[in-house]
């Protein structure tokens, strides 16, 4: 399916794709109106929604217990910049992306090596591939902690629950 951009004002842009629609724009600071997601910001958007979607369907064929998963995604440039208005801006690109990704679950050091390995094999990691650098790291958070809301409105953990332990990764960090 292809989408079609469209200048609304300035640098708010409409896109378009069947029936979903979304909108760009630059920060105030920048020029703009600050009503959506800039280019670099709608890019690491469709690669968390990409390792995701990937980390979900890699979950289902290997019968892992994902409960539940979070991307963090954020770049490093290969020069400061002030917008689209600074002539700079021409030679402005993305030398890194990291992505952070948080998984929950009764999963072993097994399947969160099965889970990182399909995140760095998603489609639009694949795609930027040899283009940039991607820098993907992998952390096991346990059992989703569910909470309830008691009779005065205040979040508690259910009754018994206990933090999962943590675990120390073979790169050092806790997980």
């Amino acid at each position: 399916m292809a989408t079609i951009s469209t200048q609304i004002d300035n640098f708010t842009i409409q896109t378009v794709s069947g029936q979903h629609s979304l909108i760009g724009d630059e920060p105030k600071e920048f020029g703009g109106q600050g009503l959506g997601f800039n280019p670099f910001e709608l890019l690491m958007a469709s690669l968390g929604n990409c390792t995701i979607v990937t980390l979900t369907g890699v979950a289902r064929e290997h019968q892992i217990a994902l409960e539940h998963s979070v991307c963090h995604v954020s770049h490093k440039q290969n020069r400061l910049c002030y917008g689209p208005n600074d002539p700079n801006q021409r030679a402005l690109k993305m030398t890194t992306l990291i992505r952070h990704i948080q998984v929950w679950g009764n999963i072993s050091d097994a399947e969160r090596d099965q889970l990182l390995w399909g995140a760095e094999h998603c489609p639009v990691s694949n795609s930027l591939e040899g283009s940039i650098t991607l820098r993907t790291t992998i952390e096991l958070m346990g059992r989703k902690r569910v909470i309830a809301l008691n009779e005065s409105g205040s979040t508690e953990p259910p009754a018994g629950w206990k933090a999962p332990p943590t675990r120390t990764s073979a790169d050092g960090g806790s997980s």
